[in-house]
């Protein structure tokens, strides 16, 4: 397993857009002012396995950005669909999840979670890109509990995030 999800962090190209970074096929996501993208380390990796990676799903880290407090990571899965990923999710007994909810526009549904996993809380979003069909999962990391229900509540920012376009 982690030599896989070493194996993509290598073999995917890091892009990085005047607007945002880069990932999975055609998504982009616009860097906060004091953003910045990370190169993946095994602490990152090790972080991931251990709070973030969900059994038997096929879901590969792509992306770690930083914003010096907290930390989102992108990961994505060609061969994963979002409901039996949503599925061994909540299967998943160390992760409690406190709130769902699903969003969408025009090509994307989102469905998104507040989660608490030991002393961290995530707020992850789930979809599937519209062209080639690949699930994103973006989790935005913190361990402060009013950070994440804010981040949880404030679908519009993550909308405009998501979109290097606009």
């Amino acid at each position: 397993m982690r030599f896989l999800i070493t194996l993509l962090c290598f073999l995917m190209i890091s892009c990085k857009s005047n607007n945002g970074v880069k990932f999975g096929y055609l998504e982009c996501l616009k860097l906060d002012k004091n953003e910045k993208q990370l190169t993946i380390t095994k602490l990152h990796l090790d972080f991931y396995e251990k709070y973030l990676f969900v059994d038997r799903t096929k879901i590969l880290l792509n992306r770690v950005l930083s914003n010096g407090a907290n930390y989102t990571y992108i990961s994505l899965s060609a061969t994963c669909s979002a409901d039996s990923f949503e599925i061994q999710m909540k299967k998943y007994a160390a992760l409690q999840i406190y709130a769902n909810k699903k969003f969408n526009t025009d090509k994307k549904k989102f469905s998104s979670f507040l989660i608490k996993h030991h002393d961290y809380f995530f707020n992850r979003i789930i979809y599937v890109e519209p062209e080639i069909k690949d699930l994103i999962v973006y989790d935005y990391v913190t361990q402060d509990s009013l950070n994440a229900v804010n981040f949880y509540n404030d679908d519009k920012k993550f909308m405009k995030k998501i979109n290097c376009d606009e």
